[in-house]
């Protein structure tokens, strides 16, 4: 099969007959589709704060939606980003996540909502990434809010000054292919060992760390955590204190500090890869419930057995020992 695509997925059976009956085999066919931002959040984004009671005829925003619209095989990860900038905290929010007592979210398709945007507060950059096990794409977004009496007296409504250093950044940060996540490998009960590399020097030049995601596999709704790795030279992380013999989703995210540290700009993540943590003994003993005697050679015994989480890996079996005790 030639220029595999997303539609050539599926189950497909080989049969083999002769005159005496026939045989036949199957097998199942996944291809996976790198994200695609299909609908994009627009670029830049200039709008005028609502105010309460005015009567004047320009527009005012009570919200405002950005779209991030991914087209991916299989489900991919996506989130927003908020950059950091003086005077401004980072934000990172995932679909369903909120911030400001729900002022700002992200729905489950994905879209950055701010409701009441505020000068101040809102006017910022922003970021939608979005990776699976195919690769990663981030699309970026520049929101202006202005000030209603402000605005009246800017013919047009003004420009807004970049910062020379932090574009630079975000250029070389959205190469796609960015950071190529080589292993994700368990190194022990609770801990696993990623590896990664840089795409080129001139994208390297412009990472001042990673920060590392990592979240169980399979979990409905599960919550991501992640770790900062303030070293730009850095290839290596082990992820610890994790749970024994459980599947992990991990992907790698760059960032790069500019204008004296003061913006930090998200960049391209790595693709999503999957690891299991080794098993490790039982967290537990069996409990007890009852034993008695049956008769003069048979003993009756009945235990509670070990839930997934204190058996930390597949259960041989259970072992019973009889301990004598004379009595004299």
């Amino acid at each position: 099969m030639a220029a595999v695509s997303v539609g050539d997925a599926g189950t497909y059976v080989c049969r083999a007959s002769n005159a005496a009956g026939a045989s036949e085999a199957a097998a199942v066919l996944e291809v996976s589709q790198p994200p695609r931002m299909v609908r994009p959040p627009q670029a830049n984004l200039q709008v005028v704060a609502a105010t309460e009671g005015s009567k004047k005829k320009r527009r005012r925003w009570s919200n405002v939606t950005l779209e991030c619209g991914v087209a991916a095989v299989p489900r991919p990860v996506v989130f927003w980003t908020r950059e950091e900038e003086e005077g401004s905290p980072g934000l990172i929010l995932f679909p369903g996540d909120s911030h400001d007592g729900g002022r700002i979210h992200v729905s489950e398709a994905g879209s950055l909502v701010i409701a009441r945007p505020r000068p101040e507060e809102d006017s910022a950059h922003f970021a939608c990434s979005a990776a699976n096990r195919a690769g990663a794409a981030i699309a970026r977004a520049h929101l202006v809010v202005h000030d209603p009496e402000e605005f009246e007296h800017v013919s047009g409504g003004g420009g807004v000054g970049e910062n020379p250093a932090a574009e630079e950044a975000r250029m070389r940060l959205s190469e796609p292919g960015l950071i190529r996540l080589e292993s994700a490998r368990a190194v022990g009960p609770g801990s696993v060992k990623l590896t990664w590399e840089t795409r080129s020097r001139a994208a390297a030049a412009a990472i001042s760390g990673f920060r590392v995601w990592f979240k169980p596999s399979g979990l409905a709704d599960p919550e991501f955590r992640s770790v900062e790795v303030s070293h730009p030279e850095v290839r290596t992380f082990v992820v610890t204190r994790l749970r024994e013999f459980t599947r992990y989703d991990f992907f790698v995210q760059p960032f790069g500090r500019v204008s004296d540290g003061l913006v930090v700009v998200p960049g391209t993540p790595s693709r999503v890869a999957t690891a299991r943590t080794r098993p490790d003994a039982p967290s537990a003993a069996p409990e007890v419930l009852e034993a008695r005697l049956v008769n003069a050679s048979t003993i009756f015994l009945a235990w509670r057995g070990l839930t997934e989480d204190e058996a930390n890996g597949p259960l041989l079996g259970y072992e019973v020992r009889s301990i004598f005790l004379l009595v004299q």
